[in-house]
């Protein structure tokens, strides 16, 4: 069986953080794979949460024999940077085939990751592999069959099989795959040796989309695995300020598109700007005005950049075992 590194990067939102952790545990008893948790909240009281968690799920140990790696990461990076913290941990540490990228707002399956190995090895083109992402409120509805479409002039997002009981999964046709959500991503270690990591040009949103599109320029294949359940609540690792939020989703499109598409950067901008007017105006909600013409100024100004490096580096704070019967 293949060694899989698990990579949970966390900021903010303890509760669910740590029922997401609680839910790998049955995942690592499993034995072919390791859990690197980066904590993206400096100074936050989550820190302090998690390395309790870990005191108490796990005996500590040395590196190379660790079920966990609890990382600081010494400021808030972004998902990118704060991914590809655990993602160069595997790479540096030998012996893993891929990682499987978690958001902190998921809970797995107890067999979410068996099936998705099964699925690579059927599939050995396949660089990037999704999970069923279904709605973390009971329902039972597929939020995300393994990923999206998208449509790059208007910027729109259609989630496959969005909506349809979890009953009909097996029943419901594979769709071609523009990405796979970046909520659980099972992405192969060989392929980011020839492409490089996630792409830290962007701070929050189409991180995914962009390793998509430079994955499949190789050769490389997207693939939606139905066995593998993941519930994701959505929303809740990205913040609460929605004017932040919303200036980077922003920015971020127009990053990818300056970089993917650019012969449609300016239609592209000025479709998104008319929605949303529309919005703002049916909403009343001057804040999506906000976000919008932040991020368009700093994008127009400061055109493609990377984000600057926080003063710290990130450094291992905690490694452990399962504790044996």
């Amino acid at each position: 069986m293949s060694r899989i590194c698990i990579v949970v990067l966390t900021w903010n939102a303890p509760t669910r953080t740590l029922q997401c952790l609680d839910s790998l545990l049955p995942v690592l008893a499993q034995g072919h794979a390791t859990l690197v948790v980066c904590d993206n909240d400096l100074g936050s009281e989550l820190l302090s949460q998690l390395h309790d968690w870990a005191r108490t799920q796990f005996v500590p140990s040395e590196i190379g024999s660790a079920d966990l790696v609890l990382i600081e990461n010494g400021a808030n990076l972004g998902y990118a940077a704060g991914n590809n913290v655990g993602i160069r941990w595997a790479m540096e540490h030998g012996g893993f085939d891929a990682v499987w990228l978690l958001n902190p707002d998921c809970r797995v399956d107890a067999n979410a990751l068996l099936a998705l190995q099964r699925c690579a090895a059927a599939h050995p083109r396949a660089a990037l592999i999704g999970s069923t992402l279904l709605d973390d409120d009971g329902s039972g509805h597929i939020q995300y069959a393994g990923g999206a479409r998208y449509h790059p002039l208007l910027t729109w997002f259609h989630p496959i099989h969005r909506g349809q009981p979890v009953e009909r999964v097996d029943a419901l046709p594979t769709a071609l795959l523009d990405y796979v959500s970046g909520a659980a991503q099972y992405i192969r270690l060989s392929a980011l040796a020839d492409l490089g990591l996630l792409s830290e040009d962007y701070f929050l949103f189409y991180e995914e989309l962009d390793l998509a599109q430079r994955i499949k320029a190789e050769g490389w294949q997207l693939h939606w695995c139905r066995e593998s359940l993941v519930w994701h609540r959505g929303g809740v690792s990205t913040g609460a300020d929605p004017v932040s939020t919303a200036y980077h989703e922003n920015l971020s499109t127009l990053i990818f598109t300056a970089q993917h598409h650019p012969g449609l950067l300016i239609p592209a901008a000025l479709i998104r700007t008319g929605v949303k007017a529309w919005l703002a105006a049916v909403r009343f909600d001057t804040q999506i005005w906000r976000a919008l013409w932040r991020a368009y100024g700093d994008f127009f100004v400061g055109g493609l950049r990377r984000w600057p490096k926080p003063a710290n580096e990130p450094r291992i704070i905690f490694s452990g075992r399962l504790p044996s019967d």
